[in-house]
């Protein structure tokens, strides 16, 4: 009987690990080509080509206007490339004067960048 204690309260003490085990996040960029947003992964932050998973765009302060597309599908095969415009990303109506956060998800990583949206003139830009 005292085995069964001594292995269960065992089990029970290193069952959980301290802290938030939330992944970490890589560091994607962005950039306004032919007015419309692009994002897109450096080579030196890309191991390799993934599949991407999931996109997210979400508008700061409105969890009401956010856009997520899901790539699960095998129709849906969709690769991340080093240096290439992410697909699904400038499908979102991004709003002048509002900042952005995107995140990509793969099987290995995810990535993360933010920026704001304005217009110099006529012309589209990010800050």
């Amino acid at each position: 009987m005292k085995n069964i204690i001594v292995v269960l309260a065992v089990l029970l003490l290193t069952g959980c690990p301290m802290g938030d085990r939330a992944p970490e996040y890589a560091q994607a960029d962005a950039v306004v080509v032919n007015d419309k947003i692009c994002v897109y992964i450096k080579s030196e932050k890309l191991v390799s080509e993934e599949k991407i998973l999931r996109i997210s765009v979400m508008k700061a302060g409105d969890d009401k206007n956010s856009y997520e597309k899901q790539f699960y599908s095998p129709v849906l095969n969709v690769t991340l490339k080093a240096g290439e415009c992410i697909a699904g990303v400038s499908d979102f109506n991004y709003e002048p004067g509002y900042s952005y956060d995107i995140n990509i998800q793969t099987p290995l990583n995810n990535y993360q960048t933010s920026f704001i949206v304005w217009i110099n003139g006529k012309r589209l830009m990010l800050k």
